[in-house]
């Protein structure tokens, strides 16, 4: 199955996204002692002046900044760290990916969720816009889990036959870690996947930034919870080797549930 249409993420959800990166502000200095300054935050400029009858204490602290100190941009104001074009050369080493899933709820019985690599790449440029390449995604009603995958980043999608993760195993070495963040939990609860147990599910070592970036199947555990809504009471029972053993492997270890039920 070719996917459907999919809500495009909110100019709020991209920002989210590029909250995600380290912040710098590079600067040049120029040949008459006044800085440069660029931001990653806010993609702006400005110059400083070495001399200046108006510079606070702030602006001298700016000027003294060193490579790799903490400063606060004076454009957005946003707490930074500082980076010296001479010194960073061609900036290969600031390359950055993250992996990222927004969840859409679309109404209360249609869950959406797109799945991305977000890179930064400073190579070419200090501030640097931020890439998202899309690799699959997945949408979720009541009774039904369909991951939809790209064999290419941002082309076509198609469904596939297995419940999985949104990203293949290899892609932990481009990752800052093994796990991803998900934006838009909140609004599963007005959907039918509200009473959801995935806090139980996954454990408190798995979960941190506030909840947000997840080293667990969360989103194999959200499509399965779709699929047997049944899990709320075995995790409420106490089950969870039982949950476990759908969600990681697939198995329906259990006899005594009637796995059809539709509640």
């Amino acid at each position: 199955m070719k996917s459907p249409e999919f809500q495009e993420l909110t100019e709020q959800e991209v920002k989210d996204i590029d909250g995600l990166f380290p912040q710098y502000l590079f600067y040049d200095t120029l040949p008459n002692g006044d800085r440069e300054f660029q931001c990653t935050r806010c993609r702006s400029s400005t110059v400083q002046h070495r001399i200046s009858r108006t510079s606070t204490p702030e602006d001298r602290k700016l000027m003294n900044a060193r490579h790799g100190d903490a400063a606060r941009c004076p454009i957005c104001g946003a707490v930074v760290t500082v980076k010296s074009l001479g010194i960073s050369k061609s900036r290969k080493n600031l390359w950055h990916r993250e992996k990222v899933v927004v969840i859409h709820a679309v109404n209360p019985e249609r869950v959406e969720a797109r799945c991305c690599f977000a890179e930064r790449n400073y190579e070419y440029s200090p501030t640097p816009k931020t890439e998202l390449f899309e690799k699959s995604r997945y949408l979720l009603t009541p009774g039904s889990a369909i991951r939809l995958f790209a064999a290419h980043y941002n082309e076509d999608f198609y469904s596939t036959n297995k419940i999985g993760e949104p990203f293949p195993r290899t892609a932990m070495f481009y990752g800052v870690d093994e796990g991803y963040t998900v934006f838009g939990l909140k609004n599963l609860k007005d959907t039918f996947l509200k009473y959801n147990q995935r806090d139980s599910f996954i454990s408190i070592d798995a979960q941190h930034y506030a909840s947000c970036v997840y080293n667990a199947p969360i989103m194999k555990y959200l499509s399965y919870f779709a699929i047997y809504p049944q899990l709320e009471i075995l995790q409420k029972l106490g089950h969870y080797d039982v949950v476990k053993a759908l969600v990681i492997y697939g198995q329906k270890s259990f006899p005594y549930v009637n796995w059809k039920a539709k509640s």
